[in-house]
């Protein structure tokens, strides 16, 4: 169910009922030339139509369409907040009125990084409050249970997948084009996402801005997953792909609220 479908005398007694609060987040961001800017929006409110549809273990809060992705701001039309600590401050202050009213089980469904230092802060604080939260990404769903869909990069075939799956009207494949980087010169320095580059194996950890390294926004991420294929073409991807995935991770989802909602939240009150 979702929340903003209740009366209020319904939500007070759906909050306090031990049900999970599934709280989708996104981003509004560029994804190179040939994606909408909500594409992790898109992905993420999909999800969360797909969790309240097929449970009833939970209850769905409106998906949050902005977080942080300064970082890819010089691509118009990108939306952030001006750091991390203002999208946990946004965070915090919404969550607060579930917990108000009842919630001592909160899942974040994130869609895109860049929110996770929020998120990870957000879920420790609401720890210390009594309160069992956490989050997860879709990419460490699909790359597990279906390593074949692994995700390699921003704006590539999986997220083309995903967005052909969600309205191919919104997807212009005719511009689709490999995701390339052009690096910061040094051959031996290998970019493998947008905050770290590799020295001889060793990983070193920047803070860049996309258009360091890329003209176009869309780029490949060798290690955003484990069996993740930088090699695979945009032409590959197919709307059969990006439904394959929406299930896939929305039924493993579904599947974990059971078992949240077993943890017993007073051993943090205790903590």
């Amino acid at each position: 169910m979702k929340l903003q479908n209740l009366s209020w005398p319904r939500a007070q007694e759906e909050l306090g009922s031990g049900k999970v609060v599934v709280v989708p987040i996104g981003s509004i961001e560029q994804h190179g030339p040939h994606l909408p800017l909500g594409t992790d929006f898109f992905v993420a409110d999909r999800l969360a139509d797909m969790i309240s549809e097929k449970s009833d273990e939970c209850v769905v809060a409106p998906t949050i369409p902005f977080g942080y992705a300064e970082y890819h701001s010089d691509f118009a039309g990108t939306v952030s907040t001006n750091s991390v600590e203002t999208l946990f401050a946004y965070l915090e202050e919404i969550v607060s009125h579930y917990v108000r009213h009842g919630a001592r089980h909160i899942l974040f469904v994130n869609a895109h990084g860049g929110n996770m230092g929020a998120l990870d802060n957000l879920c420790y604080r609401l720890r210390n409050q009594g309160v069992f939260a956490a989050t997860v990404l879709w990419w460490d769903v699909i790359s597990r249970l279906r390593p074949e869909y692994s995700p390699a990069g921003h704006g590539e075939w999986i997220e083309t997948s995903l967005m052909l799956g969600y309205d191919p009207e919104l997807v212009d494949m005719d511009i689709a084009a490999m995701p390339e980087s052009k690096g910061l010169g040094p051959e031996e320095l290998v970019l493998v996402d947008p905050h770290t580059f590799e020295y001889r194996g060793v990983p070193l950890h920047v803070r860049l801005r996309t258009r360091d390294f890329s003209e176009s926004g869309d780029m490949p991420e060798p290690n955003l997953s484990p069996g993740g294929d930088t090699s695979i073409p945009p032409s590959r991807a197919s709307a059969e792909v990006g439904e394959t995935i929406y299930n896939v991770v929305s039924e493993f989802i579904c599947d974990l609220l059971p078992s949240m909602r077993k943890v017993d939240p007073d051993i943090f009150a205790r903590g």
